[in-house]
């Protein structure tokens, strides 16, 4: 009851100095509101960046699919527009042959006895070129012609295994390239090979099998995928070249020759499928027949300096002829545990693999190309 009352009351409120409900003042809740305000802005910030996230994903993801949708369609677009261009030039090539065939019969009808009998020695000529066996395996040589420069000789096939592979597809690789005789015995040997394999191959039972797709005459394609599977292939499993081997690239030959050394010294783990590509007609008109003319060309040089007159019917037609029907040799489908390995996919929703095992190897055999069959199969 004093006037004087509490002595801490007397100094004031201007500087309290109890801790006491210290938080209560006017200072710390201004203080405290703004903490809380602060807080709040940055969760609502937080809530903002998250959404902008979100939409930035959201954004992203249709984007992505909105390219992928584009990408689907143009590979659709250009896919049908390579099937019209292929049939197209598969057409041509047909009228062309049709055309040549009318011409040829024409002239025959007006050659004289004498001229005739001069055009079947040399069609007999070509057709003994062409059979490969006409060559020999080269183990009879005697004396081996001098090889010219940049040129190689094929060894013995039972003396190739990976190491002599390997050494010529380095060499072919470089540039080199098989003297003829040479070239006939490779090519010849591995018609042989394929001529063994059935038109629908078994691979079921092997734990490991790699399908390369088309190469296209891409030699430097084909180096990096026999780095991929070098391994593998040293590991004993196996891989199947699904076709299209050649054409369209500037190595369609050393890529097709690469591919047969590795066949040969790889029998039971290297296998090659034949493409739309692997036919005479198409392969003529896609650039493949020009390629092996430039680089084998029709002037009698074969890579060894024998005479002129050794080199006679060392021709392009002899040697076009037996690319073909290395092709026509080769199996045309595969078998794994869980898959069926053909170039092109399945013909038809109702197609059956029974339809494949019923074609023998002489009847694929004929079919050089698939505009004209040929029944001559030797």
């Amino acid at each position: 009851g004093s006037g004087f009352g509490d002595p801490r009351r007397s100094v004031g409120a201007d500087f309290d100095d109890s801790d006491d409900d210290k938080n209560s003042s006017p200072l710390f809740e201004v203080a405290g509101d703004k903490e809380v305000a602060d807080v709040s802005t940055d969760i609502i910030a937080d809530r903002d960046d998250d959404r902008d996230d979100d939409a930035l994903s959201a954004n992203v993801a249709s984007a992505s699919s909105r390219e992928a949708q584009a990408a689907s369609q143009n590979f659709k677009v250009l896919a049908a527009m390579e099937s019209k261009d292929e049939l197209q030039k598969v057409q041509l090539a047909k009228l062309l042959s049709e055309l040549h065939k009318l011409a040829t019969e024409s002239e025959e009808q007006t050659l004289p006895t004498a001229a005739q009998a001069d055009d079947d020695a040399i069609f007999e000529l070509r057709r003994r070129l062409t059979q490969d066996e006409s060559y020999g395996d080269g183990e009879d040589d005697e004396e081996l012609e001098e090889l010219e420069e940049g040129y190689m000789r094929f060894c013995h096939v039972s003396d190739l295994d990976s190491a002599k592979a390997a050494d010529y597809i380095e060499a072919l690789r470089n540039g080199d390239k098989f003297e003829r005789k040479s070239l006939f015995q490779l090519l010849g040997a591995s018609k042989r090979l394929f001529r063994r394999e059935k038109t629908l191959v078994d691979l079921r039972g092997r734990q490991n099998v790699t399908v390369v797709g088309d190469l296209h005459g891409s030699i430097q394609c084909l180096k990096d995928v026999l780095d991929l599977i070098e391994h593998d292939l040293e590991s004993g499993a196996s891989v199947v070249f699904n076709g299209d081997f050649v054409d369209r690239g500037d190595n369609s030959l050393e890529v097709v020759l690469t591919l047969l050394l590795l066949k040969l010294s790889r029998p039971n783990q290297v296998f090659l499928c034949r493409g739309n590509h692997e036919d005479s007609f198409l392969s003529a008109v896609y650039g493949f027949e020009d390629e092996v003319r430039a680089k084998y060309p029709d002037e009698g040089k074969s890579g060894t300096k024998a005479s002129q007159e050794d080199k006679k019917g060392d021709d392009f037609d002899a040697l076009w002829r037996t690319l073909s029907k290395v092709f026509s040799s080769m199996p045309v489908c595969f078998r794994t545990d869980t898959a069926v390995i053909m170039h092109g996919g399945l013909p038809h929703e109702d197609f059956d693999l029974a339809e494949l095992e019923a074609v023998t190897v002489p009847q694929r055999c004929r079919v050089q190309s698939t505009l004209e069959p040929d029944t001559d199969v030797d």
